[in-house]
């Protein structure tokens, strides 16, 4: 398959699969070995606004980017096993990665629980999280379970802590271990540069890598977030739009003179001299002229006043958000916290006025359980399910759209 025909068949799939629109987000993909000599596609959506905010913080600190990639795609790609339970383990927030069959099957960010947490709290607190998606993997994959002897990998700041990999290994019952090494035949790291705290962006220099006796994808098959790229397009849209407002003005003035020549030609009919005619019409057509140019400049000015006034609350709308991401954390930290047994997110989409939500549950019981929880925290103005649906395969469980404002 040609990559054109390749992008139309993951945006139709991704339409109906995800519960945004596929022109809401940005889309990402990347190819993965399955039987038969066939591929699957690991398909991410990320909305804009985020990518948007990124784009103008790097912009007003004088930086280029390049791309964005997932933290779990990334670590999946650096940890270069076959299967693997990989926990990103940070301060503010830790990334779990079920890797299975060398494909990052299960995903899941996990807020920390609050800021005055040790480091014995927040591992319990992804340990409960790791439970929950092991089990719930387990339960709708018998034939291929993540078995006891997998290991867990612990990358991130945390990772080097003391007592993390003993509070890992007694809670878990999986042999744990600190990611110390690279992938044979990739890059040269020095021994002195702590490999589990930099593992993401490693893992980003090694995306493309495959675990030993999987086949190398083809890269044109391989959409990324390219930063760059997007820079581009826009600047060339952003120019595009700007010539139209140059010639806009010069074209109603053109017609404005147009329109003048029958009036003329109507007084010339009636007996008005041809001298008289052409000193009415040079004088009529510099005052329009002059008048044009006043009102264009009047226009622009004031464009520009409401265009700087509109920027400036955008970019301090973006940095509150940057700068004070707490509530967010909160809210996050709240949800996943009060999910039922048996429930866990598919993906989670939040800005500044609500949060969407999808996830896969085994009854619609626990949706309305899950739906009671929030409404009776008082933390939200609204809570709605938009749709629960039951998949044509019953092993994959109930489905759901949480839209929660905020």
């Amino acid at each position: 398959m040609d990559a054109l025909s390749l992008e139309e068949a993951i945006t139709r799939l991704a339409k109906q699969e995800m519960p945004l629109e596929p022109e809401d987000m940005i889309l990402s993909w990347r190819p993965y070995p399955a039987e038969k000599e066939e591929w699957q596609f690991l398909v991410t959506g990320i909305t804009r606004p985020p990518v948007d905010a990124l784009i103008k913080t790097c912009s007003e600190a004088g930086i280029k980017p390049y791309l964005m990639c997932l933290p779990h795609v990334a670590l999946a790609s650096l940890a270069n096993r076959d299967n693997a339970i990989i926990v990103d383990f940070e301060p503010d927030y830790s990334n779990i990665t079920l890797v299975v069959q060398g494909v990052p099957f299960g995903m899941h960010t996990v807020p920390s629980s609050n800021a005055d947490a040790n480091v014995q709290d927040m591992t319990g607190q992804l340990i409960r999280e790791l439970t929950r998606m092991t089990d719930f993997y387990n339960d709708n994959h018998p034939r291929n379970p993540i078995t006891d002897t997998t290991a867990i990998l612990l990358t991130g700041e945390l990772a080097n802590e003391p007592e993390t990999v003993k509070l890992f290994q007694d809670e878990t019952g999986y042999p744990v271990e600190i990611l110390k090494e690279m992938p044979a035949n990739t890059l040269a790291i020095p021994p002195e540069v702590p490999l589990a705290t930099f593992a993401v962006n490693i893992g980003v220099a090694l995306r493309d890598r495959v675990p030993p006796g999987y086949p190398a994808a083809d890269p044109s098959l391989v959409r990324e977030i390219n930063l760059t790229n997007i820079i581009a397009r826009r600047a060339v849209v952003k120019k595009h739009e700007g010539l139209g407002k140059i010639l806009l003005p010069s074209a109603v003035l053109a017609l404005g003179l147009l329109a003048l020549i029958p009036a003329y030609l109507l007084q010339n009919q009636a007996g008005v001299k041809i001298s008289q005619l052409k000193a009415e019409f040079q004088q009529a057509k510099t005052q329009l002229v002059q008048k044009q140019a006043s009102t264009n400049m009047t226009g622009q000015t004031e464009a520009s006043i409401r265009q700087i006034i509109a920027s400036t609350a955008q970019i301090k709308s973006e940095s509150q958000n940057i700068l004070n991401p707490r509530d967010s954390v909160s809210d996050l930290n709240f949800l996943t916290q009060s999910l039922p047994p048996g429930t866990t997110f598919n993906s989670l989409n939040v800005n500044a006025e609500q949060i969407s939500l999808t996830g896969i549950t085994t009854a619609q019981e626990r949706v309305m359980e899950y739906l009671r929880t929030l409404e009776s925290s008082g933390l939200f103005s609204a809570v709605n399910i938009i749709w629960i649906d039951k998949g044509p395969n019953a092993g994959m469980g109930i489905s759901f759209l949480i839209v929660i404002i905020r």
